[in-house]
């Protein structure tokens, strides 16, 4: 558990046992980070806190109004080699915010990282702090949001010039499965986001609301983008499916013409090949006058397939 804690504006070591003394002071104030859900406990217990046990433990999307607390559960979403979620809870208090990390998260580390050190922490508001925290989340999804849409491009312009074999079916499956989890997830996040826009609380000002609307804003187009690729990503794939059937009816089309070809030249050997005596087999020119009538033949067929585009 790490503790950044500031009085007037200048930052202090506090220990977990003094944290309560300190926040009882004037102008102070303190962002606690927890890894384990012990020291939330921990938190909960020196503080006095009361947050019910289902509140503490749900790692779904939520937000819950207390009198004296806020409450803020989020999952976000890191797309690596493969998805990883992890929920994040925000319990925010009138000069205490908590950081709940309930599994570890590269990204949601990185972000806070480059948070806290970015961030005029010691100057700003609690509540803005939050609201920066989901601006560099949904900042990650936007440029998540250009990648696949590079992709898609990708597998499109291949699509168009017919270059099947560089389509990946399965890539296109699972990016579509990320895009549907990741809209999913954002709706939630806009939907308590407008809710803290809209909240009557002690904490959260009207220059605030203002902010919260304005990230609530950027989390919409988000979701709107992702619509909009999950229908091309469709049609994409209905792309690739039809020119895949193509391809096969090609296929089936010059097989069904071979047969066809060989189709006479096959009755005509069969024919001369029955086990008894034929009267002109003995010609000396049966053979020669055989093979050309079967030469002919496949000429003319070739012929007329091509004149019916067959060929």
């Amino acid at each position: 558990m790490k503790i950044d804690a500031y009085s007037n504006g200048t930052p202090k070591d506090v220990t977990i046992d003094q944290l309560p003394v300190f926040l009882k002071e004037n102008n102070s104030k303190a962002i606690i980070f927890a890894d384990k859900k012990t020291d939330v406990l921990s938190l909960e217990k020196e503080l006095q806190l009361k947050i019910p046990p289902k509140i503490l433990q749900g790692t779904h999307n939520s937000l819950i109004n207390l009198d004296s607390l806020i409450i803020l559960t989020m999952q976000v979403l890191h797309f690596a080699e493969s998805p990883n979620t992890t929920s994040i809870k925000l319990i925010l208090g009138s000069n205490f915010l908590i950081i709940y990390n309930q599994a570890e998260n590269k990204l949601f580390d990185k972000i806070i990282t480059d948070l806290t050190k970015n961030n005029s922490i010691e100057k700003n508001s609690l509540p803005y702090f939050i609201d920066a925290l989901l601006e560099e989340i949904f900042s990650y999804y936007l440029v998540l949001l250009s990648k696949w849409s590079d992709e898609l491009i990708i597998s499109e312009s291949y699509l168009l010039e017919e270059k099947i074999k560089e389509i990946d079916s399965y890539k296109l499956a699972k990016l579509r499965k990320n895009i549907i989890k990741l809209k999913k997830n954002i709706e939630n996040q806009t939907n308590y986001l407008n809710e803290i826009a809209n909240i009557e609380h002690q904490f959260i000002s009207e220059e605030l609301k203002d902010l919260f609307k304005n990230t609530a804003d950027k989390a919409k187009d988000i979701e709107s983008g992702l619509s909009k690729m999950s229908d091309l990503i469709m049609n994409v794939y209905n792309l690739y499916l039809t020119l895949l059937s193509m391809k096969q009816n090609k296929v089936m089309q010059v097989l069904t013409v071979v047969a066809t070809i060989f189709m006479p030249l096959a009755f005509i050997t069969s024919f001369f090949g029955m086990n008894f005596p034929m009267p002109f087999m003995l010609h000396q020119y049966s053979w020669i006058i055989c093979t050309a009538a079967m030469t002919a033949l496949t000429v003319i067929t070739v012929i007329l397939f091509r004149r019916k585009q067959w060929l």
